[in-house]
This record gives C-alpha cells, sequence and structure tokens, in this order.
C-alpha cells in the first residue's frame, strides 16, 4: 500500500500520455462500443496533430458489458499496460466495480454511467462522472411531461433493465413525478438483459392502460422491444395518445442514434434523452467536432463517439494544467474544472467530481432531413443546474 502513489502512472516518455479505453465491443451492446473507441481516436489524432503540451497513446479494451471481465480489463491496463488514467465504462455495474478498483491503484478514472451511486457511497477521489448522471435526466423529462402535459397525466408505468441502472431510473422518475405531480404507477417490471422476449410484459403494459410509458431499455434490448411493441400496435393504445405531441413514450436512456437507425420509421414518435445532439449546441466546439468526425469517418457523431472524444480531452486538459501526469495532480487540477464538450460546457463538481452540463438534452423523436431515420425533431434542453441533485453527505467526498 506504501507504493500505492505510485500506481497508475505509466513508465512512458515524459511527454506521452496512455490512456486506456474500456468500451463494450461484444454482446447484446455491442453498438456502443465502436462509436466510443472513434471518439476517443479522434481526440488523440487530434492532439497529437496540435502537439500542445502531452502526446496521447490509446490502448482498448473490451468490457463485455461485464463487472468482471471490466476490472480484469482494468487490472491489464495498469498492471501491464502502465497506463496514466483509463476512460470509457458506458455500463454502471462495470463503471462501479472499475471506479473501486481504480481507486485501490490510484488511478485516474474519467468515465459516464447513469448510476448514482458514483455521486452517493460509492464515490471515489479518482473518478469522475464527465456527464448528466440519470437523476439529472429523469428530473428533466418529467419537468417536460408535467409542464407540457400535466392535464393528461394520471398513470404510469415502467418496464426497465434488472440491474443498477434500471432500478435507479425508474425510481429517480417516478418519485420526482410524483412529488411534482399526482401520479398512479399503474405496472412496472424489471427485466434480465439480453431478455429477448417481451410479449408478458407488453401485454401486462396494455391490460394496465398507462397514460405514460417509461423505458431504461438501450441498445439491442430497447430495439427489440420497441418491434415487439409494434407487432400489437402498442403505441398506438388511446391512452398514450397526446392532443398535440408524441405519443406519452419516455425513453430515459441515451438511445440515439443506434435505436431509430435500426428500426427506421417504427421509431415511435417519444420523448427521448439524448447524452449528444449533432445539431445541439450551434457552438463552433460543436460544429468543429461534427464536421472532423464526418471527414474522418463519413458518419454523423453520437452520443456514445461525443463521450470518447471529451474523455480523452479531459484527461489531456487535466494533465496539461496540473504540468504533471502524477495522479493526485491531475486530480487536483480536474476539480472545478470547466471544460468546452461538444454538447456544451461541462464543470466537473468539486465535491463530489460529477460532471454539470450546461444542459440535458431531451427531444421528441420524428423524422428529420439530416437523418435516414428519425433524430429529434424538436430538440428541448433543461438547464443542466436546474434538474442537479446538490452533493450527497453519502459521498466522503463531501464535506
Amino acid at each position: 500500500m506504501g507504493l500505492s502513489g505510485c500506481l497508475g502512472n505509466s513508465d512512458s516518455d515524459d511527454e506521452t500520455l496512455k490512456i486506456g479505453v474500456i468500451g463494450v465491443h461484444s454482446g447484446v451492446f455491442s453498438s456502443m462500443g465502436p462509436p466510443l473507441r472513434r471518439g476517443a481516436d479522434l481526440a488523440a489524432k487530434q492532439i497529437n496533430e496540435a502537439d500542445e503540451g502531452y502526446n496521447v497513446e490509446l490502448i482498448h479494451e473490451d468490457s463485455e458489458a461485464n463487472p468482471d471481465t471490466a476490472v480484469t480489463r482494468a487490472r491489464k491496463l495498469i498492471e501491464e499496460d502502465n497506463v496514466d488514467a483509463i476512460t470509457g465504462m458506458e455500463t454502471s455495474n462495470s463503471a462501479i466495480a472499475v471506479s473501486e478498483f481504480c481507486a485501490s491503484r490510484n488511478t485516474l478514472l474519467v468515465c459516464n454511467t447513469q448510476s448514482m451511486n458514483l455521486q452517493m457511497g460509492d464515490c471515489q477521489r479518482t473518478t469522475f462522472r464527465a456527464q448528466a448522471n440519470l437523476t439529472d435526466n429523469g428530473r428533466a423529462m418529467a419537468d417536460i411531461l408535467i409542464d407540457q402535459y400535466g392535464d393528461e397525466i394520471d398513470t404510469i408505468a415502467g418496464i426497465n433493465p434488472d440491474y443498477t441502472f434500471g432500478h435507479e431510473s425508474w425510481e429517480e422518475f417516478t418519485s420526482y413525478m410524483d412529488e411534482n405531480h399526482d401520479v398512479e404507477v399503474a405496472y412496472e417490471t424489471f427485466t434480465q438483459l439480453g431478455k429477448g422476449n417481451y410479449q408478458n410484459e407488453i401485454q401486462a403494459i396494455s391490460d394496465a392502460e398507462p397514460d405514460v410509458l417509461h423505458t431504461g431499455l438501450f441498445s439491442g434490448d430497447l430495439i427489440t422491444f420497441i418491434q415487439q411493441a409494434n407487432s400489437v400496435d402498442l403505441f398506438e393504445m388511446e391512452s398514450l395518445q397526446s392532443d398535440d405531441g408524441p405519443q406519452f413514450c419516455a425513453v430515459g436512456t441515451a438511445a440515439f442514434p443506434d435505436v431509430p437507425a435500426a428500426l427506421g420509421e417504427d421509431m415511435p414518435e417519444c420523448l427521448l434523452t439524448a447524452t449528444y445532439y449533432p445539431s445541439f449546441p450551434d457552438t463552433e466546439v460543436n460544429n468543429n467536432y461534427v464536421s472532423s468526425f464526418q471527414e474522418e469517418y463519413d458518419r454523423t457523431p453520437i452520443g456514445f463517439a461525443s463521450e470518447g472524444y471529451q474523455f480523452v480531452d479531459i484527461v489531456k486538459e487535466g494533465a496539461d494544467k496540473a504540468g504533471s501526469k502524477n495522479t493526485d495532480d491531475v486530480v487536483d487540477a480536474l476539480e472545478g474544472f470547466e471544460y468546452e464538450a461538444p454538447e456544451g460546457t461541462i464543470r466537473l463538481r468539486e465535491e463530489d467530481h460529477q460532471g454539470i452540463q450546461e444542459y440535458t438534452i431531451q427531444g421528441r423523436m420524428g423524422p428529420v432531413d439530416e437523418f435516414d431515420y428519425y433524430g429529434l425533431a424538436e430538440v428541448i434542453p433543461v438547464e443542466g443546474e436546474s434538474v442537479a441533485v446538490p452533493p450527497s453527505s453519502e459521498c466522503s467526498l463531501v464535506d
């Protein structure tokens, strides 16, 4: 333990930052990993071409969306590859496990996981969550529903994945709805990852006739659920229709664009949370990022790509600011740091290392000219500070 201050700092040359990027490249959520990698690779390329401050070397690994595998990959990156930092970690259980392991090795982790745990009892000094969490997004979506359709909403139903993110996202959404609008939970269920058959759940939702259907399913699971729901016209049921607007289907996950791209016009015109959307905000940073990404990969960037891009850039900027690759120095430099990301300004809150976004991005799905599939026909940004949860006393970093 006396050597822990040296662990997590590479034996690479003094001018190179070695960063491990752990993504999901296999299994039912394998659509998440490639865009994360593309974004990270683009950031490294631009950093190295600029030749200012540290250069960057990336090592990519596959978590398989499995916490044990993710920790094994992190151990390899730290103990064999001697990385200075780790980024990535799109799934909550894996991120929590890797955060604990990185803390034990005094290695910086910059990640995005929706789980609230990294802001509470599982917070670690070496971990920065550089984006909004599920509570921020859940509150923003609830605010939109209440503000625009409150008179039409009395009951809600939910189908969510049976793991940390699914339970927390449903709890936060329902509790916030209940605090600010009188609603009743008509039906709720939690399904195993990669379930494949949702016919029983779809029938139960139909029988409950909710005014709002909320789901935290994502990637392949969400695609399968929507396809099966469409086969029985679930989203056409009368209770889910509004007088003016989309069906009352609230997708509380970053499902753009892999889900609508797979479904095309079969994507329901519902409300959706997006960690990133290429046309918002209209800033020089975002516009340059989009054009660079399109030039490099001949495709439009999505949320996981922007995460990979900014996580690598944040590590680099932290090291440049600290004038050091040492974990303790970079952590000190990143506390309270404001970063101009493609999706707007992100402040890394000093108290618990939670990223406070300038805006959380919500929107209505529908046909848009820039895509061959559904996009956000209307972007509905919500100020991040207005929905951010204050630092929790459960976090050991909070005074």
